[in-house]
């Protein structure tokens, strides 16, 4: 024997029938909080901004590369 029940109701009503809590307030809360840290750095997310970041490291970058090589170059010499 088959029972097949359908039963019409919305998520919340679900959720309420099987006494799982509303985590509606505490996703709203965490929404908000996670939109004023993006508010928050939104500047720092501006192409200018983010070219002198990667300025920044490009420069150490080269600084490195270029001692890299003189040591190269010094070895090679010494040879």
């Amino acid at each position: 024997m088959k029972v097949k029940i359908d039963v019409d109701m919305t998520p919340m009503e679900a959720r309420e029938l099987m006494g799982l809590p509303d985590v509606r307030p505490m996703q709203e809360a965490w929404l908000d909080k996670m939109n004023s840290k993006i508010e928050e750095h939104m500047e720092q997310l501006t192409p200018e901004a983010m070219i002198q970041n990667w300025m920044k490291a490009a420069g150490g970058n080269a600084e490195i590369f270029s001692d890299f090589m003189s040591a190269f170059m010094n070895m090679a010499s010494k040879n």
